[in-house]
C-alpha cells in the first residue's frame, strides 16, 4: 500500500502516523457478504468481515498520513541520481524515484 499509487485516494500513500482506529463493523450490504465480528467496545462490534469465500479478513479503520497528489503543472525539486542518453532518474522528497525518457 505505501508507495504504490492508489486512485480511491488520487495519489501515493507515503507514511501512516501512529494510532490506527478500528472502526464497527458495517452491517450487512448484500447477499453475499457475512460479518464476524471480534471482540466489543462501546459504540458497536469492533473486528473484521469475511466476504464471500475470499481468504482475507476485512476491517473497516480510520488514520491520518502523507498523501502525495501532485498536479499538471506542478513544479517539483529533486535531486538527480543517475543521467544516460536515454533517460534521467531523479528522486523527490527523498522517497519517490522518478525515470523520465529523454
Amino acid at each position: 500500500l505505501l508507495l504504490m499509487y492508489d486512485s480511491n485516494m488520487g495519489g501515493v500513500l507515503l507514511s501512516l502516523e501512529e494510532g490506527v482506529k478500528l472502526l464497527p463493523v458495517v452491517p450487512n450490504q448484500g447477499n453475499n457478504a457475512t460479518a464476524r465480528a471480534v471482540g466489543s467496545k462501546r459504540g458497536g462490534l469492533v473486528g473484521g468481515r469475511v466476504v464471500d469465500d475470499l481468504p482475507y479478513i476485512h476491517y473497516r479503520f480510520q488514520v491520518k498520513g502523507l498523501l502525495f497528489c501532485p498536479v499538471v503543472g506542478m513544479t517539483l525539486k529533486g535531486q538527480v541520481m543517475e543521467c544516460t542518453p536515454t533517460f534521467v532518474t531523479l528522486t523527490t522528497h527523498h522517497i519517490l524515484s522518478t525515470k523520465i525518457s529523454t
